[in-house]
C-alpha cells in the first residue's frame, strides 16, 4: 500500500508539529488515555496518551495482528469513544471484537469479506460493507440480539458512518459515473 508516514500532533493554536513517536503508521486514533495506531506490518498498537501533555507514556502493546488494509492504504477498523476497537482481518475472516484487556469475542458465526466497520454511537451495533458474487451492500450487526439485517439495497453501497443519533447511516454508492453519499433510515 502506498499511504503510511509518521504519527504527527499539531499545536492547533501555533501550528506547530511534532512527532509523536518513531514507528511509521498507517492510521492513529485516539481514545479514552490512548493512541491506537495501525503498523505497516498490519498490526494494531495501543499506547497510553496524555492529551494535556501530548505526550505518549510507557511501550506500545500490539493489539491486533492482520488488520486489513486497502490498496491506497486505508485500514479497515474502526475504534469508539468507550475504548472498544473492531477490525477486518485481512483475508476472509471473522467481525470480532476486541475488549480493552485484548479478549476478542467473534460477533458473527460466518466467515466474510467484511469492509468498513464502524460502531454505533451507543456502541451496540456494527455496520459493515459485505462484499459478495451479488454486490456490496451494508449490513449492520446487533450484539444485543445477535440479529444481522441489511441496511442498503443498491448493490453498491460501502463506507457507511452513523449519524449521531444512530438512526441512520451515510453512506457512498455509484450514480451513473459519479460516487454519491446516500443517507438509509434505520427506522
Amino acid at each position: 500500500f502506498t499511504n503510511f508516514g509518521t504519527a504527527l500532533l499539531m499545536n492547533l493554536r501555533t501550528g506547530e508539529m511534532s512527532p509523536l513517536f518513531d514507528t511509521p503508521v498507517v492510521e492513529v486514533r485516539y481514545t479514552r488515555g490512548y493512541l491506537l495506531y495501525v503498523r505497516t506490518d498490519n498490526a494494531i498498537a495501543a499506547v497510553p496518551f496524555d492529551p494535556s501533555t501530548r505526550r505518549v507514556s510507557g511501550t506500545p502493546v500490539d493489539i491486533a495482528t492482520d488488520v486489513s488494509v486497502s490498496t491506497i492504504g486505508l485500514a479497515q477498523w474502526a475504534v469508539s469513544d468507550n475504548g472498544t476497537v473492531v477490525y477486518i482481518a485481512g483475508t476472509e475472516s471473522d467481525l470480532v471484537r476486541v475488549s480493552r484487556d485484548g479478549s476478542v469475542s467473534v460477533l458473527q458465526d460466518k466467515r466474510r469479506r467484511y469492509h468498513s466497520p464502524r460502531i454505533s454511537p451507543d456502541g451496540g451495533r456494527v455496520s459493515y460493507d459485505d462484499i459478495s458474487s451479488e454486490g456490496r451492500d451494508i449490513w449492520i450487526y446487533s450484539e444485543n440480539s445477535r440479529d444481522v439485517r441489511r441496511g442498503t439495497f443498491q448493490r453498491d453501497g460501502h463506507d457507511a458512518e452513523w449519524a449521531s443519533d444512530g438512526r441512520s447511516l451515510y453512506y457512498l454508492a455509484a450514480n451513473g459515473r459519479r460516487l454519491d453519499v446516500y443517507r438509509a433510515g434505520l427506522g
